[in-house]
């Protein structure tokens, strides 16, 4: 059984994904995992260095991975600072190619790549 705080972030993992693509996936598809990580253990296509630079070292992320129909891999995640709601930063990438990365304190739409 998952966690609540697990659930809430594979909440907003089907509701991003939702939004990007249209499509709805199941929670039991996703994979997750939160791991504490020093900056220099973060790849640079899930966070580039002039945003690494505005996070805390170590950081806490919460990970979430998807394999959709269409042989795409998924991934997304939340940089926390206690409750998903309480997050700092967010990240996309299908296939190893950023889609997303965002401040979460940045006006909705104003995403900085």
């Amino acid at each position: 059984m998952k966690r609540e705080f697990e659930m809430e972030s594979i909440n907003w993992f089907i509701e991003g994904f939702r939004k990007m693509t249209g499509q709805t996936v199941a929670s039991e598809e996703i994979g997750y995992e939160a791991v504490e990580l020093f900056q220099d253990e973060i790849g640079h296509e899930f966070i580039p260095p002039n945003h690494l630079a505005k996070l805390p070292d170590p950081m806490l992320i919460e990970t979430m991975v998807y394999g959709d129909k269409g042989g795409n891999e998924w991934v997304a995640g939340i940089v926390l600072c206690g409750k998903v709601e309480d997050g700092l930063y967010t990240f996309w990438t299908k296939n190893g190619e950023s889609i997303s990365r965002q401040f979460i304190n940045e006006r909705e739409g104003e995403e900085e790549r």
